[in-house]
């Protein structure tokens, strides 16, 4: 089973390299200020706390951590996904997009490698779901999860961070 704690330091590292906490506004992105690839336009009560401002670098990486784990890894089911790699990338698009439409992509993969499983696309993640996905080819799966990955990137993202998101799929 994945190590959940290795999934969200990677995401954590794919969102800020050396985890500094540096605070970014990128133009055009609807986000706002990022910071651990939390976003305040979509983390409003983050936006309540000196996180986006003065909170240091040690206690903003534990708020995140633990907020990622929370809001994220255990909804996804991280830890009973069988294979890391798979795991962590699942983790990456949930948290850039959200929980249901990782889910909702990780089903429609799950489809596309084994089609006799008749899985339900609900966005919901359960022991029917995670079976399916633990009796899937870990490699095929994560290659068929990454192009619904940037299907969905290449309808919706601008070009000023599409080639981001294409990097962050194939990653």
């Amino acid at each position: 089973m994945a190590n959940v704690q290795a999934a969200v330091e990677a995401v954590l590292r794919q969102e800020d390299s050396t985890l500094s906490g540096r605070i970014t506004e990128i133009a055009g992105d609807a986000g706002g200020l990022t910071r651990f690839g939390f976003a305040s336009a979509f983390h409003p009560e983050l936006r309540e706390t000196t996180f986006y401002t003065t909170m240091t670098n040690a206690d903003a990486l534990q708020l995140a951590t633990e907020k990622m784990t929370r809001e994220y890894a255990e909804p996804l089911w991280i830890g009973a996904i069988g294979d890391q790699a798979l795991a962590t990338k699942v983790l990456s698009y949930g948290v850039n997009e959200c929980p249901q439409r990782a889910i909702e992509a990780l089903q429609n993969a799950v489809i596309v490698i084994h089609p006799g499983l008749r899985l339900k696309v609900d966005g919901v993640m359960g022991p029917q779901t995670m079976e399916a996905v633990n009796r899937c080819m870990a490699g095929s799966l994560l290659n068929a999860f990454r192009l619904h990955m940037i299907e969905r990137y290449v309808v919706y993202a601008k070009d000023n961070v599409l080639r981001g998101l294409i990097d962050r799929a194939l990653a």
